[in-house]
Order: structure tokens, then sequence, then C-alpha cells
């Protein structure tokens, strides 16, 4: 289990369950225009072997890219994803002194996947994404876009963004379930890894396991 704090961590937990957790009567209107023009550096490739091998069903649904060996794990409520058996349970530091429970996973090369949610907290995903874009303008955080997508059917709202001082990614995910509950999924990590860590959430997630 890693248990750990950086200052783009510290920053993302701390408006999320701000967000979360206060009323949102005053969010922005429903424009979905972007709000500022991402340009993320293309990914490295990651080195994936050419001998052939059979893949069991969780090891098909990872993406292309993944070395063999995974496995799903999650947890009611927060959801589930496939992830490489190397990978290890993550404890944010700022999340554990706030008092919140959270679902993470970490590799060992710095990429970090949070599940959680909240009983239905009075706001809408877009609400919430946007909310949160205006905020981390003021934080150190560069290339701040607000996208609509898909989470397992879901209609979802993703806040990518660029932190300079350590050259990391953030994409936030922010949904409903069918019981109005909101979901939010977030990814950190260095520039050249993080498409992989999109790709498992946009390709593996779902409620069920």
């Amino acid at each position: 289990m890693v248990k750990m704090q950086n200052k783009a961590k510290a920053i993302v937990v701390s408006l999320l369950i701000a967000l979360l957790l206060s009323s949102c009567a005053n969010a922005s209107d429903n424009n979905t225009t972007p709000l500022y023009v991402v340009a993320n550096p293309t990914p490295e490739p990651a080195t994936v072997s050419t001998e052939p091998a059979t893949k069991t069903p969780e090891e098909a649904a990872l993406p292309d890219e993944t070395p063999l060996g995974s496995k799903r794990v999650g947890e009611k409520n927060y959801g589930f994803i496939t992830i490489p058996d190397t990978w290890v349970n993550f404890i944010d530091a700022g999340a554990a002194q706030a008092g919140r429970k959270q679902v993470a996973y970490a590799s060992l090369d710095g990429l970090i996947i949070i599940l959680d949610y909240f009983k239905s907290p009075g706001a809408t995903p877009e609400q919430l994404a946007k909310n949160m874009a205006e905020r981390i303008v003021n934080s150190g955080a560069e290339n701040i876009e607000v996208n609509t997508t898909k989470i397992e059917e879901a209609d979802a709202y993703q806040v990518s963004s660029y932190f300079a001082f350590d050259d990391t990614n953030l994409y936030v995910w922010f949904f409903s379930d069918k019981g109005g509950d909101i979901h939010y999924i977030s990814v950190e990590g260095p520039v050249e890894k993080i498409t992989f860590a999109i790709d498992i959430v946009e390709q593996t997630f779902s409620l069920s396991e």
C-alpha cells in the first residue's frame, strides 16, 4: 500500500471535497464550451512484448499496451476497474486527513487512479466540473478544459489540466448513476504516461464487478 501527498493531489482532494459537500446554487451556466484549449504532449508508446500469449478476459479489457497480468479491483458503489497486477492500493494523505474514504490505486511509476462517490450532493456533474475548472485556475493548473464524454454509457463531464511544477496531467470525470448519486474518478500522472491511465478508466470502468 502506498501513502503519499504531493502538491497536485493536495489541491485536487481539497477542491473535490469542498465542491461536493457545499451548495452549488451559484454554479456556472450550462454553456459547455471548453474553458481553455488543452494541448497535452503526445505520450510515448509503452513497450509491448511481441511474444504470443493468451489473455484472460480481464487482460483483454485493458488497453492494448497493458502487459500481461491484471486484476479487477474496486468496491460496490465506488466502481471497478481493471489494472496491471503490479499496481498497489493507494491512500491519499489529504483525503485521509479529511476523513474521506476513497478507493484508489497507484503504479510504481507515478500513475494514480481514485474512485469516489457522494450521495446526491444537490449539484449536477456539469456544475461540479465547471466549478472545479474555475477554481484550479488559481491553483497552478494550466491548459484547463471541460468536455463531455461517456463513462459506462453515463453522460460524464471531464476536467483536464496540466501542472507545470511537476510535469503532470490531472483528469477528473463527474457523472451521475441511475440512483442520482454523483461519482468522480480522478487520474493523475506524468505527461508521458497519462494516456495509459485514461484508457484504463474509459475502457474498463463499471459500477458492477
